[in-house]
């Protein structure tokens, strides 16, 4: 397999394993570099599932100026170790939400009227 960006085109250095899907994603990030940055979302890592967030490095290097805890939080940079799909991958400590009076899903739901689950129409 081969990845084609701009001029340059780089062999995939697949092992027929499981961990061509790593391999693939790593490879891609590191083809599309200096121009973008792919992460794996943290959320999506327990998953069946992994999400991608492709940006721009401008972009990355903005959020990480204004963000850098949320960043850290909940996005991974793709390296060739550790196999997203296939090692394990000690996540970030979540946050607590102790910080809110009141957490954001019981403010929304305490504004929403009462009502039996099929009438949602009206």
């Amino acid at each position: 397999m081969f990845i084609n960006y701009g001029p340059r085109r780089v062999c995939v250095p697949l092992i027929e394993d499981v961990a061509d899907r790593h391999i693939t994603v790593h490879t891609l990030n590191q083809v599309l570099s200096p121009n973008f940055e792919i992460r794996a979302v943290v959320a999506s890592l327990e998953t069946d599932g992994i999400a991608f967030l492709p940006l721009s490095s401008t972009a990355w290097k903005i959020l990480e100026t204004e963000f850098p805890d949320q960043l850290k939080e909940r996005f991974l940079r793709i390296s060739e170790t550790p196999n997203l799909f296939t090692d394990p991958i000690s996540l970030p400590k979540k946050r607590s939400a102790a910080r809110f009076k009141t957490a954001p899903s019981q403010a929304i739901a305490s504004n929403v009227p009462k009502k039996p689950w099929w009438r949602f129409w009206t």
